[in-house]
């Protein structure tokens, strides 16, 4: 890619980071009145030997009144905006501005798993320093995010790194499947 090309991906890559982390703004938002934002899990994915992988949120939200609860997966299709990028002749039949692929697909969730995978994860204790740093791909990242209240909580890591860490990577991916169970339902 010449510099402008790796100009607009990461000016693409940095508003699909936004859209990942704000599913309740993208439309329809019309499905998630009432609801307000429980948890997030996440992984932006290295490229693997295949090629792109997409790089996917899961945000949980939770209808004030009713205690109901919905999951919203943003799927960013990165692979499809880097080729769009690469190839002049796809280029020339875009936007101007390009905007991110993304897909978005909503779903109830029962809220008594989603009770106990939290209930669950409120016991897992991490240290938050004082592990050896290890060297992992910047782009590789996966995360958990939860909102009580005005109070938030975010942890991103890369690859297996931390070790001390793996109770809660092995939770996020059990939240994961729930989420997509859900979805696929």
């Amino acid at each position: 890619m010449n510099r402008q090309q790796e100009e607009e991906l990461a000016w693409v890559t940095a508003r699909a980071r936004r859209a990942l982390g704000e599913a309740e703004h993208l439309e329809p938002r019309a499905i998630l009145n009432g609801y307000r934002r429980a948890l997030r899990v996440w992984h932006h994915p290295i490229a693997s030997g295949t090629g792109e992988l997409p790089w996917i949120s899961h945000t949980v939200f939770v209808q004030g009144k009713t205690g109901r609860m919905a999951t919203r997966r943003v799927l960013w299709e990165r692979s499809t905006d880097v080729a769009i990028i690469a190839d002049p002749s796809l280029r020339a039949t875009s936007p101007a501005r390009l905007e991110p692929t993304l897909r978005i697909a909503d779903a109830l969730v029962t809220p008594h798993e989603i009770e106990l995978l939290v209930e669950y994860a409120s016991r897992i204790r991490l240290p938050l320093v004082g592990y050896p740093r290890a060297i992992a791909p910047e782009d590789d990242a996966r995360g958990v995010s939860f909102a009580v209240g005005r109070s938030t909580t975010t942890l991103e890591w890369s690859g297996s790194e931390p070790e001390a860490w793996k109770p809660l990577m092995e939770w996020v991916e059990r939240l994961q499947r729930l989420l997509q169970h859900a979805l696929d339902g």
